[in-house]
């Protein structure tokens, strides 16, 4: 009781003596604990940053410190502002010491912690900015005892909790502006927000807000900025909100809202300046009276449920700058559907016009050319746009994006292209656009993305591009360009991450300079010509992730530095004729997720470590002189030393083994007991001779990797006990001969890589012990016969690849059910998968890319437990995707370029 007493007495007199002080001394006094609060907010604030804020010492008075301002009566702190630093603080407690402060910014310091509950003592606040930070936690009660603040901003930050219900309650009479986007925070719009009558601005987009928009909103008759966007707000927007007449900034964007704009928008919104609700449910016609709100400026209302024709109605928005269509329903696949592009020629401040993903027909209008010079961004994708690309482009030469793709182009890339000197993205892609790539393209000196995929281009590379040495992407797969690939115009591009050259004709060798790419993360060459070997200067580009080389006439060993590219996630080298043990040194690439070796002249052990130890991450099928490797590969083991049934016996089996240059006419003499004659990979030229049909033992017939021309003899047809039948990666042409179907012992069959012409022998059917057919990379055509297939019940691997099959695929391939590899791409089958391809239950790659197949991505293939690869681009499909596919590697869209808009899991 006496110690309390004594308190009591002690407070009181302190009280008394400061009261008595003299007017400076009391000054002095409570300055000083300014003082010592910013000395504790600075050891917080900075970390113990050295060198931070070297002003705040003895030598200046506190007042004059950096980002101090003191009122000029008391000289206590009115503002602290202190912005743009890396220190990596906290906002100490001493912060409620400053208790005269009217504002406090302490934006983007990379500040961390939670907002202390000391703020609520700095009841003179006015403008609390807090943005840019790692704040995290909730949003402090005690901030209601702020009565005078008129700004919160806590934006860009990791708050947590829901927006606080007391905002609108109680003493914040004051506040109007109220951001509070990008953060954490949950739950719903409270609707007291709708009781701060002040609010000029609400920002909370970017959160994980749910629920609908509260009507009471409406109410606040002074707003002039909502931003709700980023959200998962549903359900209607309510009718109140369209009389908020001073509103300026309207942002509903990426939400899941609906309802019908209202007919008469200059009524509902007078002052509109941005009006964006992209991403959302709306639906209903284009809203023409937007042409009455002369101060418009952007408009965004891409990827809604929109439809019916444009109207010509922008002629008179002399500030537009952004028109954001995409991905509605506005065109009609018809003639005039672009025909109100003519009022845009009115708009002298546009900026940005994107109108891809409607269905709009028709040409590209010469007037674009009439487009105002400011504009950046034309972009008319995934329509059905025809007719060539106007000459009259090169008046648009403030263009920054140009984006046509997926559409009907045809004709050539006009010169004039060459004068869009600041042009940073060419996007031509999924069109019949034709002739060579201009050399005026080397113009455009500011280009860092070039797509020109899927066309009809030819000729070669134009060395002009060399002068475009910011690019970063390089598309021109799937065209019929050929050549070599130019030594320097590569070995320029220091910047290059990503390049595809595939499906083409390129031939010659893979340019030394490749090297020189040490930021390229994307290799795509499959599907050309190429040879040689691979130079070692690729093992210099470290930050390769996709190597694919797949489908040429690559030779030679598999190169160790492979195993150095320590980014690399998919390796594909299969389809080609390295003839090499597997370098060891690439099972330490931990990043490998998918390996495929397949169809090459591998031999000797497979490594098991690393991607190697994983039998659904590589395949090596198509190697037949493999052996080891992880016991789920089905291997056979490496054997040290040469077993007794490789003795050379005259009697039970002969062997031999050409590995000279030499003629084949003589072969018809050899002895009869001769099972396995192998001559891979020598120079041998001319025709197989008549006489092979001799040699009534043989069972391996090899003769890979040569010169060989002409037809596959009939005489073929007499080797009854025919067991392999290797002849890929020759000059052979002609049809395949219908004696093969006396070949009732063969099951395998390798001709890919020729020439050969006309379809599939029917008579295929009867070689019933059939395991393995390789034909890829022909001239075949025709139907893929419906009863060959389905005969052939113990098929493993069927490799129809790279010619140009049409129809559908047989449903009797459900018949298949040992099948495990289906390689279809690069053919102009159509139509549906068959629900039969269900039944392949051991089917561990379905590859079906760049065909013409449409409708759903069936779901039965989520119930292909084994699949491991399955790869359905450049196709037609259109549908959501499956959620069973849930595991394994899937390809839907090219060398992740553009063509899948909009990806949906079920």
């Amino acid at each position: 009781m006496a110690v309390s007493l004594f308190m009591f007495f002690l407070i009181v007199v302190s009280h008394n003596l400061v009261q008595m002080m003299p007017p400076t001394l009391a000054l002095a006094f409570n300055s000083e604990g300014d003082k010592l609060a910013l000395l504790a907010l600075k050891h917080k604030l900075t970390n113990g940053v050295p060198n931070a804020l070297p002003s705040w010492n003895n030598s200046l008075h506190f007042c004059e410190w950096q980002g101090v301002t003191c009122e000029h009566r008391h000289m206590r702190v009115s503002v602290l502002h202190l912005e743009n630093k890396i220190w990596g603080g906290i906002l100490g407690p001493s912060l409620g010491n400053l208790t005269f402060l009217t504002t406090l910014i302490l934006s983007n310091i990379n500040l961390y912690g939670e907002i202390p509950t000391q703020i609520g003592r700095l009841k003179r606040l006015q403008l609390l900015d807090l943005s840019q930070n790692n704040l995290n936690g909730q949003i402090p009660l005690h901030l209601t005892n702020c009565s005078n603040l008129e700004v919160i901003n806590l934006m860009e930050n990791k708050l947590t909790g829901e927006v606080p219900s007391w905002f609108g309650i109680g003493s914040m009479t004051r506040l109007n502006k109220l951001l509070l986007a990008a953060n954490d925070l949950v739950g719903t719009i409270p609707p007291s927000l709708g009781n701060l009558s002040s609010l000029q601005n609400i920002s909370l987009a970017g959160n994980h807000l749910v629920g609908s928009i509260p009507h009471v909103l409406g109410r606040l008759s002074n707003l002039k900025k909502l931003n709700l966007g980023l959200n998962s707000l549903s359900g209607l927007v309510p009718n109140s909100l369209y009389n908020l007449s001073n509103i300026q900034i309207l942002s509903l964007a990426e939400n899941q809202l609906s309802g019908i704009l209202p007919s008469q928008m200059q009524l509902a919104f007078p002052k509109l300046l941005a009006f964006l609700v992209g991403v959302n449910q709306f639906s209903g016609t284009f809203p023409s009276s937007i042409s009455n709100i002369t101060g418009l400026q952007a408009f965004d209302i891409s990827s809604n449920g929109f439809r019916g024709p444009i109207p010509p109605i922008f002629g008179s928005l002399n500030n537009f700058q952004l028109l954001h269509i995409a991905y509605n329903s506005f065109g009609s696949g018809k003639g005039r559907d672009l025909d109100f592009l003519s009022s845009l020629t009115n708009c002298t401040q546009l900026r940005t016009l994107i109108l891809d993903g409607n269905g709009f027909g028709g040409q590209v209008p010469g007037l674009i050319g009439n487009f105002s010079t400011y504009l950046r961004t034309l972009s008319m994708g995934l329509n059905q746009i025809s007719g060539m690309i106007p000459e009259e482009i090169g008046q648009l030469i403030g263009l920054i994006d140009f984006v046509v793709a997926d559409n009907y182009l045809e004709g050539t890339i006009p010169d004039s292209i060459g004068r869009l000197k600041n042009l940073g993205r060419l996007v031509l892609q999924g069109n019949k656009l034709s002739g060579n790539i201009p050399t005026t393209i080397g113009n455009l000196t500011m280009l860092s993305e070039l797509y020109l995929n899927t066309n009809g281009f030819v000729g070669g590379i134009p060395l002009s591009l060399k002068y475009c040495t910011k690019m970063q992407t390089f598309g021109v797969s799937t065209n019929n360009l050929n050549g070599n690939i130019p030594n320097q115009t590569f070995g320029n591009f220091e910047g290059l991450v990503e390049l595809g050259l595939s499906y083409n004709s390129f031939t010659g060798s893979i340019p030394s300079e490749f090297g020189n790419l040490k930021h390229l993360s994307l290799l795509y060459l499959q599907g050309n010509k190429l040879s040689g070997e691979m130079p070692k200067e690729l093992g210099a580009c470290s930050g390769l992730t996709e190597l694919v080389l797949q489908s040429n006439f690559f030779r030679g060993s598999i190169p160790s530095f492979l195993g150095s590219l320590g980014s690399l996630e998919f390796l594909d080298l299969s389809n080609n004729s390295f003839s090499s043990t597997i370098p060891v040194e690439l099972q330490n690439l931990t990043y490998l997720i998918t390996l495929n070796f397949s169809f090459n002249h591998l031999y000797g052990e497979v490594p098991t470590g690393g991607v190697f130890n994983n039998v659904t991450a590589i395949s090596l099928i198509g190697n037949k002189d493999l052996c080891g490797g992880i016991p789920q590969l089905k291997l056979p083991a490496c054997s040290k030393l040469p077993s007794k049934k490789h003795k050379w016996s005259f009697r039970k089996k002969l062997i031999l083994i050409i590995a000279i240059v030499v003629g084949v006419d003589l072969i018809g003499n050899f002895s009869t007991h001769l099972t396995t004659l192998s001559m891979w990979s020598n120079r041998i030229s001319g025709k197989i001779p008549e006489g092979i049909g001799q040699l009534l033992s043989l069972t391996d017939f090899i003769m890979v990797d040569n010169y060989l021309e002409g037809t596959i003899p009939d005489s073929i047809g007499r080797l009854k006990n025919l067991v392999r039948l290797a002849l890929q990666e020759n000059k052979l042409s002609g049809n395949i001969p219908n004696c093969i179907g006396n070949l009732t012992m063969l099951s395998e069959l390798y001709l890919h890589t020729n020439r050969f012409v006309g379809g599939i022998p029917l008579s295929l059917k009867y070689c019933m012990q059939m395991e393995s057919i390789g034909v890829s990379t022909n001239n075949l055509n025709g139907d893929i016969p419906n009863q060959t297939f389905g005969n052939l019940e113990g098929l493993v691997e069927l490799d129809l690849s790279y010619n140009s099959f049409t129809g559908s695929i047989p449903s009797e391939f459900g018949n298949s059910k040992h099948l495990s590899v289906l390689y279809l791409q690069g053919n102009k089958l159509s139509a549906e998968m068959p629900k039969e391809l269900g039944a392949c239950s051991g089917l561990t790659e379905l590859v079906l890319q760049s065909n013409f197949f449409r409708g759903s991505i069936p779901s039965f293939l989520g119930l292909l437990e084994s699949l491991e690869l399955l790869d359905l681009s450049n196709n037609n499909f259109s549908s959501t995707i499956p959620f069973l596919l849930s595991s394994g590697i899937l390809r839907f869209n090219n060398e992740r370029g553009f063509g899948n808009k909009e990806l949906e899991i079920e």
